[in-house]
C-alpha cells in the first residue's frame, strides 16, 4: 500500500492497483512494481505505507481501533490505537435502552444486546 504527499500531508491513498495522475502526467500501475525503486516513487510524492500492528490484538478477544495514517520523518506509518477487551458478559437491553427509544421493535427488555464471549 502506499499513500501521495503532498505539501507534507496525506493526500490519498493507493492500492497499487492501478496507475495515477499527479499534476499533468500520468503514470502507469508499473510505478508501484519493481521497475521504480522507493527513491523515484518519493521524488514525485509517492511513499510506501509502513504498517505498525503493536496495539492490534486477536480480535477474538479484543475491539481494534481502525488505522491512523501518519506521515513523519520521510515515512508513513499506519498504526492502530489502544484496543479495548470485549465484555465476557452478554449485555442486555434495559428499560432505559426502551425510554431512550434504543430498543428494537422485535426485542425485549432482557433480550441479548451484545453477545459477549
Amino acid at each position: 500500500m502506499w499513500a501521495l504527499i503532498e505539501d507534507g500531508s496525506i493526500t490519498k491513498h493507493l492500492r497499487g492497483n492501478r496507475g495515477i495522475t499527479i499534476g499533468d502526467t500520468r503514470y502507469s500501475r508499473n510505478i508501484f512494481s519493481f521497475r521504480w525503486s522507493n527513491a523515484e516513487r518519493e521524488a514525485i510524492g509517492i511513499y510506501e505505507v509502513e504498517f505498525d500492528n503493536t496495539n492490534k490484538k486477536d480480535e477474538q478477544w479484543y475491539t481494534n481501533t481502525n488505522q491512523s495514517f501518519a506521515f513523519a520523518g520521510g515515512k508513513i506509518t499506519a498504526s492502530y490505537g489502544s484496543s479495548t477487551a470485549k465484555a465476557h458478559a452478554d449485555t442486555l437491553w434495559t428499560q432505559a435502552d426502551s425510554d431512550n427509544g434504543d430498543l428494537p421493535d422485535d426485542k425485549s427488555i432482557g433480550d441479548v444486546k451484545v453477545e459477549g464471549l
